[in-house]
């Protein structure tokens, strides 16, 4: 488990309803019932030093902020989740790019000394597909990157 960058796209309030529409209010339950996360840092929890990291932000667009947009696309996060409707969201892998399996599995078997080489591949290969889509979105759609735990 280690810290990592989580991509939503949509707005922030739009997660936070789906945290507190989850079965416990606590913020580490919450993320692993809602997006499997061990917790995600919401901007109102983390001190004034820790924004500055740039791993929570902000709602932003692509007009509104080129430079965290250009990570977007450049990939720089771990995974994303579409967060625009909070009554049908998740892996925006899965809602977003239907034209290929959701969690592309790896044909050998765990254990084999291939299986982590397969997985990285096919990972690799969805992220760009992810990427792909997100670009194709309107310009004024919103997304924001949130720490967390993984």
């Amino acid at each position: 488990m280690a810290h990592c960058r989580l991509l939503f796209v949509g707005d922030r309030s739009n997660l936070q309803k789906i945290f507190d529409d989850a079965p416990d209010s606590s913020s580490e339950s919450a993320a692993e019932m809602t997006i499997g996360a061990d917790w995600v840092d919401d901007y109102d929890w983390i001190s004034e030093g820790e924004k500055k990291t740039g791993r929570t932000t902000d709602n932003f667009t692509k007009e509104s902020n080129p430079e965290l947009y250009q990570d977007v696309i450049n990939g720089y996060w771990y995974d994303c989740y579409d967060v625009r409707d909070p009554n049908h969201y998740g892996s925006f892998d899965c809602i977003n790019c239907p034209d290929y399996e959701c969690y592309e599995g790896a044909n050998n078997s765990i254990g084999s000394k291939d299986y982590d080489k397969d997985w990285n591949e096919k990972e690799k290969r969805n992220k760009v597909r992810a990427i792909e889509a997100l670009k194709s979105l309107s310009d004024d759609t919103l997304f924001h990157f949130a720490d967390s735990h993984w």
